[in-house]
């Protein structure tokens, strides 16, 4: 096992099988291994099971015989699923594991976006309280979220985890997402009564570069923020375009559109 994997489940897998544990997290370095790496560490161990986050499993780790492969992960992105049903390995993976602590964190960057908490505590560290001559409240100063309207575009485990979230907060939430078993909105009326957009999709070829990434007028979100994984993003309110899971944003000019984006291991 090099996943990162504490608690009752790691008690019960070591009841279950002899277990060796190599987490990933406790190397002095970032260790992520690639197939080759990977087959011969488990050819070493003469594991029958593995359970990776990160590591690729691919080529030479399927020709051992094994029982299982185990991604913990959301989606197991990481493993070639088509070279494991050759070799007849089952795949196991971990969808929603983390979602609330994805959709905590959505919350923090949605104060973040709104309040400028980042930017004030840095004006605070530098001792710039009174920075060109004003005070806080008049660079700062922004709207309560409370009765505003919140736009999520993807309804999976981490939208559903925010949603109620963020209704707790006083918001109105609706929701674009064309697989999910509820109605939701289209992604024209998101952008047109959204104050404030939270993005959780993944990268497919549907999503990826789509028109339901477009964000322009009569868009009117102040506010765009995410705690999905990317591969790029733009932040401040200089920002004009971001880049989330694979696909373009193009945000309205600064500083009419605050952005603030995060990198989550799924």
């Amino acid at each position: 096992m090099t996943a990162a994997v504490r608690g009752p489940g790691l008690t019960l897998l070591g009841e279950l099988a002899d277990l060796t544990l190599d987490s990933w997290l406790d190397q002095p370095r970032l260790r992520i291994y690639n197939a080759e790496q990977l087959a011969e560490r488990v050819a070493a161990e003469e594991a029958d099971v593995v359970v990776v986050e990160s590591d690729r499993c691919a080529g030479p780790l399927f020709e051992r015989p094994l029982v299982a492969v185990c991604s913990c992960r959301g989606d197991p992105n990481n493993v070639d699923v088509a070279a494991a049903t050759a070799a007849g390995v089952p795949v196991l993976h971990a969808p929603g594991r983390n979602a609330d602590a994805v959709a905590e964190l959505a919350v923090a960057l949605l104060f973040a976006a709104t309040r400028g908490v980042v930017a004030a505590d840095g004006d605070v560290r530098r001792g710039e309280i009174y920075k060109d001559g004003t005070i806080p409240y008049q660079r700062f100063r922004a709207w309560q979220l409370a009765g505003r309207t919140a736009g999520l575009v993807g309804l999976g485990a981490v939208g559903r985890a925010l949603r109620w979230r963020l209704r707790g907060l006083g918001l109105e939430v609706i929701a674009y997402d064309p697989y999910a078993d509820e109605p939701t909105v289209s992604l024209e009326e998101l952008l047109a009564r959204s104050d404030v957009i939270s993005l959780h999709a993944p990268v497919t070829p549907e999503t990826t570069g789509s028109t339901a990434t477009a964000m322009r007028p009569p868009a009117r979100a102040t506010s765009l923020f995410t705690a999905e994984a990317t591969p790029a993003w733009s932040t401040g309110a200089e920002a004009r375009a971001v880049v989330v899971r694979g696909a373009t944003v193009k945000a309205r000019p600064a500083p009419r559109t605050r952005t603030a984006g995060s990198t989550s291991v799924r």
